[in-house]
């Protein structure tokens, strides 16, 4: 009897042995693991800057002329973006950037803002309307990790630019009297009646089955 307690009292040492100073080290190690993860996660997340547009000032812009258009940014994170460019583009071929889509190194604060400037023109054929531009920023934050975003806004355009109106003002035929399957010769008179001159028109007839 005395030998079989013995073994008892002997398992149940080892097991809490094994229990106070082996499971510890396991729990420990996972919780350090985890806790490095995610805090590397979170300061790439957490330290980079977030800019936006805050306004964007000047026009109507009138077709055919240069004109200055100003973007307000501004930084609603608290950490700092540094080498920042800003380009502007036309996707839609409406606008010229006589100044060049401006690529300046700049920095905007925690909480700051930073205006930049462009000259814009609107082309002459350009009509009356709303447009989009769009704006890519680029820039880093303290360590180095890479930032960007782009935005669409919209600018107004006033011009005097009519859309071309071409009318038929009259048709004639070299036949009096067309039956089918006779060729014949078509004449179709054209009236311009939107005041400006039109390039490059292509004229077709359709629908002529029967």
């Amino acid at each position: 009897m005395k030998d079989l307690l013995k073994k008892i009292s002997a398992f149940v040492i080892a097991f809490l042995f094994a229990f106070v100073f082996i499971t510890p080290k396991f729990w420990i190690f996972a919780d350090t693991t985890t806790t490095s993860a995610t805090s590397t996660t979170s300061e790439k997340i957490e330290g980079s800057p977030k800019i936006v547009i805050s306004s964007v000032s000047g026009g109507p812009f009138k077709a055919g002329e240069i004109q200055q258009l100003s973007i307000k940014l501004k930084n609603i994170s608290e950490y700092k973006c540094y080498n920042m460019t800003a380009a502007i583009s036309d996707e839609n071929g409406k606008f010229d950037f006589p100044s060049g889509t401006i690529s300046s190194e700049n920095r905007i604060a925690g909480d700051s803002s930073l205006t930049i400037t462009y000259d814009i023109k609107p082309f002459d054929y350009v009509f009356s309307g709303r447009y989009s531009l769009k704006l890519e920023i680029n820039g880093e934050n303290k360590e180095g990790v890479p930032y960007s975003n782009t935005f669409t806004f919209y600018v107004d355009v006033v011009s005097n630019a009519k859309f071309a109106a071409l009318d038929v003002s009259s048709y004639s035929t070299d036949k009096v009297d067309v039956k089918d399957g006779d060729a014949f010769l078509l004449t179709v008179n054209l009236k311009n009646n939107c005041g400006i001159d039109i390039k490059g028109a292509k004229i077709s007839l359709g629908g002529l089955d029967g």
